[in-house]
């Protein structure tokens, strides 16, 4: 049995030739890719319910305009919006984290100075970088996703090896006694 994801979701219509206007799905990078086979998500009731992916644009600033395979007209498309676009996991490209830090999710995390941190539990995507919140040994740490603090990724052993400052642990272990003096009701 095949396992299916996310792929992309659909905006609107975008043209009278059929083509929709699709976007990420799931805080992940775009996914469909050409001559991908796709199940919508709700189903129409009548019209398309798998097809496959004819061609993809980007539109800056807009996302993606999708032809599919028998959406033929903008009846159609606009059947569509609203829709996920479903596709076998097998039939999707691998997703590095040069394409999305949230693969960092379940990471193993070592520093060289302070041994074993624990392991990602989220990873805050924020304007400036993302930072990695570990729980471990240490408590709840966070550390921003840059060169400077993490000095390598292994991707196929799903760890990471990290150098940072004592001041960072420090600094998230005052916050966390602060934050539970504020939680039990002393100032």
């Amino acid at each position: 049995m095949s396992v299916f994801s996310r792929a992309a979701y659909i905006v609107s219509a975008r043209h009278r030739n059929g083509s929709v206007v699709c976007k990420a799905a799931d805080a992940l990078p775009f996914l469909l890719r050409e001559g991908q086979t796709v199940h919508f998500v709700p189903p129409t009731l009548r019209g398309v319910r798998s097809t496959r992916v004819l061609s993809i644009k980007d539109i800056p600033s807009e996302g993606w305009e999708v032809a599919f395979e028998g959406v033929e007209s903008i009846d159609a498309a606009e059947a569509l919006a609203g829709s996920y676009c479903l596709v076998a996991e097998d039939e999707l490209p691998n997703i590095g984290v040069a394409d999305d830090v949230a693969v960092l999710q379940g990471f193993s995390v070592h520093d060289l100075v302070h041994g074993e941190l624990g392991s990602v539990v989220a990873v805050h995507v924020n304007p400036a970088q993302a930072t990695l919140e570990i729980e471990g040994p240490y408590g709840q740490v966070l550390i921003p996703f840059v060169d400077e603090f993490v000095s390598h990724v292994d991707e196929d052993a799903r760890t990471m090896q990290t150098n940072i400052p004592e001041s960072l642990l420090v600094l998230n272990a005052h916050t966390q006694v602060h934050d539970a003096s504020v939680e039990g009701g002393e100032a």
